[in-house]
């Protein structure tokens, strides 16, 4: 029987099977979604940082300004990241 991708992809993550249908999983890559400020100004408040940066990817999407007339001062949604 073939196997899906997700299954795939699934069995090529799993660190260890912990029995019960849960697995320990390794993630090789950060996605944050427009929400995501929130777990990095955490990070920042506890003096820490993102083990592997380079393995972050971001999108800003929902908490982007959209009426009309809007510039980049005017938005207080964007949050500039430090790396």
């Amino acid at each position: 029987m073939s196997r899906t991708l997700f299954e795939k992809v699934w069995d090529a993550h799993v660190i260890r099977d912990l029995g019960g249908g849960q697995a320990l999983l390794h993630v090789d890559r950060h996605w944050l979604n427009d929400g995501g400020y929130n777990a990095l100004a955490e990070l920042d408040r506890r003096g820490l940082s993102v083990r592997n940066p380079e393995l972050s990817f971001a999108v800003l999407d929902h908490l982007v300004e959209t009426t009309p007339g809007r510039t980049v001062s005017s938005s207080a949604a964007i949050t500039t990241a430090r790396p």
